[in-house]
């Protein structure tokens, strides 16, 4: 069994890594990163954001899996894989500190980053924690729901929108720009409000 923090810590620490390097090299700004991931990609751009302040802007598929919440939504497999990232055990007895080391939604004063979590709808009572937790602190989120959608979204309509919204996000948030196409009003007064 892996050390729980390695989990989650490596792969910051490789990103943290990268970034220093595209730094040295003058790709990217310092102060302009955005981070997106899906499935496991997901997972640890939700620990990036609320253990480090590597980036500016994050987009993830789904929300905190991480979250003490998932513990009940889930059957004893899912708990068994909750264990093996050091989360064994109820939320709130022994594992309390883990829990609190480790998820994204106890750890949401810490996130800088506006976070946009894209999501199917089987998925969504885990991301509520993580959600919440931030609509709560007046932290920058938005949340789309997809029905009918499995893990790894497979509506090319669905797909087509999360990849153009995505950039959206990034190009907002990071650039300060908007795109001038009417349809996106909407998604922009959201936007400018979440400021």
């Amino acid at each position: 069994r892996v050390p729980s923090k390695m989990i989650w810590d490596s792969p910051m620490e490789s990103l943290a890594i990268v970034l220093k390097m595209l730094d040295d090299m003058g790709i990217v700004q310092p102060d302009k990163r955005g981070l997106s991931g899906l499935s496991f990609g997901a997972e640890i751009t939700a620990y990036t954001i609320s253990h480090s302040n590597l980036f500016q802007a994050a987009a993830t598929s789904h929300g905190g899996s991480r979250d003490p919440f998932a513990y009940d939504l889930g059957e004893v497999s899912w708990q068994k894989r909750l264990s093996n990232w050091g989360l064994g055990g109820r939320p709130e007895g022994e594992a309390a500190s883990k829990w609190r080391e480790l998820s994204a939604a106890l750890n949401a004063e810490r996130i800088n980053a506006p976070l946009l979590v894209q999501l199917s709808d089987s998925e969504l009572l885990p991301a509520l924690m993580l959600y919440n937790s931030l609509k709560e602190l007046n932290k920058p989120v938005e949340m789309i729901v997809y029905a009918d959608e499995v893990h790894v979204k497979n509506q090319p309509k669905h797909r087509y929108e999360i990849y153009e919204r995505n950039l959206d996000w990034f190009t907002f948030w990071l650039q300060g720009k908007e795109n001038n196409d009417p349809d996106k009003r909407r998604q922009y007064e959201r936007w400018r409000a979440l400021k």
